[in-house]
């Protein structure tokens, strides 16, 4: 996992900075999924910064999304290595929000700057009230700790609705694309960014 880490980081990174050149997505960010075994990894730095340096991507160009686990077993290292990352520029971002024991306890230790919620809440938005309510909040404390959120798993209209209505900036899911390779990728933030310049 540790190779292939640093491989999608370095995909990922040239990606986005091969569209930015092509003038598509100026205001484009690329988030890489960090694995429990490649965060504990002393080379994961290095790796990041080789990623950055290789592309010519701007550091605020890039988020790391680690999920609560992956930080537990070594904390104080975890809060190093991310401030030092944040400190040059690099998003963090605490991945499947409100899954873990103590989510609340990390958000004052680590420096994350994005929380994403869950699919677990978005997939029961509409049809369990509880759900509702916990994606609600999770949206107000963003908000109120000065942190962007996601909500992951969009893949209906109205949950799209019922999101954008509590103040979710960002969502992922089917109902905005499928996974794609970065040639078709490109092909639909060029659709997205001609049908903007057309609309009124």
């Amino acid at each position: 996992i540790i190779p292939m880490g640093a491989w999608v980081l370095k995909e990922a990174c040239r990606s986005l900075a091969v569209w930015r050149q092509k003038a598509l997505g100026a205001d484009l960010f690329v988030s890489v999924n960090l694995s429990a075994k490649q965060f504990a990894s002393r080379e994961l730095i290095r790796q990041i910064q080789t990623a950055l340096d290789e592309s010519g991507l701007p550091p605020d160009k890039l988020k790391l999304e680690i999920t609560e686990s992956a930080v537990m077993a070594e904390t104080d290292a975890a809060v190093s290595l991310l401030t030092h990352m944040r400190d040059k520029g690099v998003g963090i971002c605490l991945d499947d929000f409100g899954t873990g024991y103590a989510s609340f306890s990390y958000l004052h230790k680590l420096p994350y700057d994005t929380l994403k919620i869950d699919r677990s809440f978005v997939s029961r938005l509409g049809k369990d009230e509880q759900a509702q309510r916990i994606t609600e909040a999770i949206v107000i404390l963003a908000r109120n700790l000065h942190m962007q959120v996601v909500a992951e798993g969009v893949e209906t209209e109205l949950q799209r609705q019922q999101l954008q209505a509590m103040g979710c900036e960002y969502g992922q899911g089917y109902l905005f694309a499928s996974p794609l390779t970065p040639d078709d990728a490109e092909r639909l933030i060029d659709a997205q960014q001609a049908r903007a310049a057309t609309t009124p």
